[in-house]
C-alpha cells in the first residue's frame, strides 16, 4: 500500500538494549524500568512477549527482515526524529523502543 519512496517508521521493543542489560546483571533498564521481576530474565521476557509480540529485534535484524520486504535505506532514528511529520512516537514507550525508517524501493 505503501507508494514507491513512501517512508515507513517502526518501533519495536529494542531486545538487545535489554539484553545488554541482562547481561550486566540487570544494570541499566532493567531495574530502571522492569524492577521488582523475580529474577532478570523474566525482566527481559517481559518486552519480548508482552502485547502480542512473537520476536525479539535488534536493529541489524530489523534491517535484515525490512531490506527483504522491499525497502531500502533502513536506518535506526532517535525518539522523535522522522522524516514523516508529524513524528508518530508515543512518549510511554520512548525508552524501551527501537526506532528505523526505510524507503520503499521503487
Amino acid at each position: 500500500m505503501l507508494s514507491p519512496g513512501g517512508v515507513m517508521r517502526i518501533a519495536v521493543p529494542d531486545a538487545g538494549r535489554y539484553l545488554l542489560s541482562y547481561a550486566d546483571g540487570g544494570r541499566g533498564l532493567i531495574d530502571e524500568y522492569r524492577p521488582g521481576r523475580p529474577t532478570n530474565l523474566l525482566a527481559a521476557q517481559e518486552i519480548f512477549y508482552r502485547h502480542g509480540h512473537r520476536s525479539a529485534w535488534d536493529l541489524e535484524t530489523l534491517r535484515l527482515f525490512v531490506r527483504a520486504a522491499g525497502f531500502e535505506q533502513c536506518e535506526g532514528r532517535e525518539f522523535g526524529a522522522s522524516r514523516i511529520e508529524p513524528c508518530p512516537d508515543s512518549p510511554h514507550r520512548e525508552q524501551e523502543s527501537l526506532y528505523a525508517e526505510a524507503v520503499k524501493a521503487g
